[in-house]
């Protein structure tokens, strides 16, 4: 499981975000992963996930959908 916020170069809201700095945090967790933090004051973000079953090799991943929560 794993959880990552990326920092974008956009500072309003884009259906895409050109990544800078980011924050991840991944391992073998029973129930979440996290916190992850990243400092924006004037740029937006994008968050994304990652859940992975190893017992069949299955795995699914969502993110917000470009950047978000600006400024």
């Amino acid at each position: 499981m794993s959880v990552t916020i990326f920092k974008c170069s956009q500072t309003t809201p884009s259906s895409t975000c050109s990544y800078g700095a980011s924050d991840n945090d991944a391992g073998y967790f029973y129930s979440y992963a996290g916190p992850v933090t990243m400092y924006s004051p004037s740029n937006c973000i994008q968050v994304g996930a990652t859940i992975r079953n190893d017992n069949n090799n299955t795995f699914a991943t969502g993110n917000s959908g470009g950047a978000t929560h600006c400024g």
